[in-house]
């Protein structure tokens, strides 16, 4: 059986990274100025310049990428994903950056209009499919906005070409997932059924050995081992089932799915064992996100470029982890149609 924390070979299956070029942006650099990453702010280097400018460093560019926006006045209150937020975005020098430490929010003001077009263009809740790309602001970089270092005064963006190395992020990701020896991998096996001991009958670990995985299993044996041995996500998983819907735009739970095309979305699509399925409770969400490792499956998938999918069988490859309030698919990198 094909062990899914090992990189996947397929032969439908193309894992390399894609090229992304620049996008046509509302600013261009022709100037001199510097240009920061998340990093450099926090630096002690960075931090006297600060103290020496009095908190305020002006006409600076600072890259990074889209992760989230703050929901309240403190980054204590990041929030890691797309929201109803026009005022502020969250950047880090990561596209899967997840501590508020190591993010640096970045005011949208409305006025004046040239900060209006960056806050129009920017923000997540107009702009969903901004979550995970990588631009440049243009602002000043201030100390003490939302309690940390960030940057205000806004008035030109660029969205830049995804230069993340995700083939070393993922392989550190894998490092003590590959297969040290079937002897090893077995006493593992033993010890993680001899510390089950929740009663709960159901939490196999042969739920593992699956090639492919079913909306079924996510839902039912591999949510259970989930449970059972505190485990978050396992990578590089192929998971099988027809594109029934999506979850609406701005919601977060797989009740809020929508089996009808009425207002598709790029973000995600919803899969189920039927194609006429029309319960949530037996439904798995596929992120669909950007960046050069996922917008070509992004691109084919999505509902709203091409209504044409709903109802096809699809198999994706990703990371199957929580994902709209249950067991789902999130950086979906590839896929390939069933036969039909």
């Amino acid at each position: 059986m094909l062990a899914i924390c090992c990189f996947l070979s397929c032969e439908k299956l193309d894992t390399s990274i894609p090229d992304q070029d620049t996008e046509t942006t509302e600013a261009k650099d022709d100037d001199s100025s510097s240009t920061y990453k998340v990093g450099d702010v926090f630096s002690n280097e960075f931090q006297e310049e600060l103290i020496d400018n009095d908190g305020t460093i002006t006409g600076v560019w600072l890259s990074g990428y889209i992760v989230g926006y703050v929901s309240g006045t403190t980054i204590s209150s990041a929030k890691f994903q797309t929201g109803d937020k026009q005022s502020n975005i969250l950047l880090a020098d990561s596209p899967f950056e997840t501590a508020p430490a190591n993010c640096v929010p970045v005011q949208l003001s409305t006025s004046p209009s040239s900060a209006n077009t960056v806050r129009n263009a920017l923000n997540l809740n107009d702009h969903p499919d901004n979550l995970g790309k990588k631009i440049k602001v243009f602002g000043n970089i201030v100390k003490g906005y939302m309690s940390t270092i960030g940057m205000k005064s806004t008035t030109k963006y660029q969205f830049l070409a995804d230069d993340f190395d995700y083939e070393s992020y993922y392989a550190e990701q894998n490092k003590g997932n590959d297969d040290t020896g079937d002897e090893q991998e077995e006493d593992k096996k033993d010890d993680d059924k001899e510390e089950n001991t929740d009663g709960n009958e159901d939490a196999d670990d042969s739920i593992l050995e699956v090639d492919v995985y079913s909306v079924a299993d996510l839902l039912g044996p591999l949510t259970n081992y989930y449970k059972a041995h505190g485990v978050a996500s396992i990578s590089n998983c192929l998971v099988k089932g027809y594109i029934v819907g999506y979850v609406r735009k701005n919601k977060s739970t797989i009740s809020q799915t929508s089996f009808e095309l009425t207002f598709p979305v790029e973000s995600n699509i919803v899969l189920a064992d039927s194609p006429d399925e029309t319960d949530y409770n037996k439904c798995i969400a596929v992120q669909l996100t950007t960046g050069s490792t996922y917008l070509a499956t992004r691109e084919a998938l999505n509902l709203k470029d091409h209504p044409e999918n709903h109802h096809r069988c699809v198999t994706v490859l990703g990371s199957i982890q929580k994902y709209m309030g249950v067991l789902g698919v999130k950086n979906t990198r590839d896929y390939f149609w069933a036969e039909e």
